[in-house]
C-alpha cells in the first residue's frame, strides 16, 4: 500500500508540474493570488474560532469563579493518587508475596474436589 500511495504521489505531482509549467505567467501569478487569498481566509477563520474558544473558556471560569479553578485541581489531584495507587500496586516490595498467597489459593482450589457446577451434555432432554 505505502508503494502505491508513493508511486500516486510522484505520478500526480508531476502530472501538477507539467499542468503549471504550460501554464503561462499571467495564469500562474492569478492561481498564486487565489491561493494566497484562501490561505488568508483560512488563518483567519481559523482565528476566530480560537478566539471564541478563548472568549468561552473565560466567561465559564468567570461564571464558575474560583470553584471550577478549585474543583479541576481536586480532579487533577484525585487522578495523580489513583495512578500512583495503581502504580504502586505492581511495583509494591511485597509483590513476591502476594503472588505467592495467590499461587496458594489457586493451588487450594485445584485441589478441591467439591466442585459447585456440573454440565453434563451427555443427555438431551424429551421434548
Amino acid at each position: 500500500m505505502g508503494k502505491k500511495f508513493l508511486a500516486g504521489l510522484t505520478l500526480g505531482s508531476l502530472a501538477g508540474l507539467a499542468a503549471w509549467t504550460s501554464l503561462d505567467d499571467k495564469q500562474q501569478s492569478l492561481i498564486k493570488a487565489k491561493v494566497k487569498a484562501t490561505a488568508f481566509e483560512t488563518m483567519d477563520v481559523v482565528t476566530d474560532y480560537a478566539l471564541n474558544a478563548l472568549d468561552i473558556a473565560d466567561a465559564m471560569v468567570h461564571d464558575y469563579g474560583e470553584n471550577a479553578v478549585d474543583k479541576m485541581s481536586n480532579i487533577t489531584d484525585l487522578v495523580k493518587n489513583k495512578k500512583d495507587e495503581f502504580a504502586g500496586h505492581f511495583v509494591s516490595d511485597n509483590f513476591d508475596e502476594e503472588t505467592a498467597d495467590l499461587r496458594a489459593a489457586l493451588k487450594d482450589a485445584k485441589d478441591d474436589d467439591n466442585d459447585d457446577i456440573v454440565i453434563d451434555q451427555t443427555q438431551k432432554e424429551d421434548k
